[in-house]
């Protein structure tokens, strides 16, 4: 696959159709060449306004897109109806005298273009990228399979602080206390379990593959009682071998404390 690269000018450089890529670094004027291709794709292309879509990061910088599109549709009229004023930027005299010399656009229909575009201005299609997938979810909410009202949110705290209330609401109150104890063990409340996953990504994965508490529980609880049952039945035994020394000392000082400890 060939790559045809070029230097950009927002003036001269060929709209051409499909992937267009632009490489440029801060500070270098993309606001600047944003704004002069929005003029450009509805004057010398015939878009209407509506039809670019322009998607930055904040809400920010969406403001200054629209204020600097507005701008650059407003010289340009001033410009090509005489009625530009000193501070016109030079860009636009150029592009203009270009656009009336090397193409069938004369100045009446580019003022036409230019005046639908600033009647349409609240309507350009420039979003954020998280606005701009929000409104897609909702003009198509049953392709999507998503609600209507669907949100889209960067406020990650509280949606997580939700799901672990949700969770623990959902999986511990309704258990008994044997159960309780033992989920609640390492992380007593529900804040305690989220802190414990701000470390971790928004996105685990987990091996082995996660198993239903209420399967997992009940075999647990029998697991135990067997244990029990087996320390119940050889107790004795245990006793017996600590009396006659078989342990360490270390093993043997606590024995009795532990092992009522376990029979409870």
């Amino acid at each position: 696959m060939s790559i045809n690269q070029q230097n950009f000018n927002p003036i001269t450089t060929q709209l051409n159709p499909g992937i267009n890529l632009l490489e440029a670094s801060a500070g270098t004027g993309k606001t600047y060449a944003i704004a002069m291709l929005a003029l450009r794709f509805v004057v010398e292309q015939d878009y209407a306004i509506d039809q670019l879509l322009i998607v930055t990061f904040t809400k920010a910088a969406t403001k200054e897109l629209k204020e600097r599109v507005r701008a650059r549709l407003v010289e340009a009229k001033q410009f090509l109806t005489g009625l530009a004023t000193d501070n016109i930027d030079i860009t636009i005299s150029q592009w203009a005298d270009t656009l009336l010399e090397n193409t069938e656009i004369d100045t009446q229909l580019a003022i036409r273009r230019i005046n639908n575009a600033l009647l349409s201005i609240d309507q350009a299609g420039i979003f954020t990228i998280h606005g701009f997938c929000q409104r897609l979810l909702k003009e198509h909410a049953l392709e999507s399979g998503q609600l209507f009202d669907v949100e889209l949110s960067d406020e990650t705290h509280a949606v997580r602080q939700q799901m672990v209330e949700d969770f623990w609401r959902a999986e511990i109150y309704p258990r008994d206390a044997w159960e309780v104890s033992l989920l609640c063990h390492q992380y007593t409340t529900p804040d305690a379990l989220l802190e414990s996953l701000g470390r971790y990504p928004a996105t685990l994965a987990i091996y082995p593959e996660v198993e239903g508490l209420d399967k997992l529980l009940p075999e647990l609880r029998k697991q135990a009682l067997d244990a029990k049952n087996s320390l119940d039945s050889q107790g004795d035994a245990l006793e017996e071998c600590v009396e006659l020394g078989y342990f360490k000392k270390p093993l043997t000082d606590k024995f009795t404390e532990s092992y009522q400890r376990l029979k409870t």
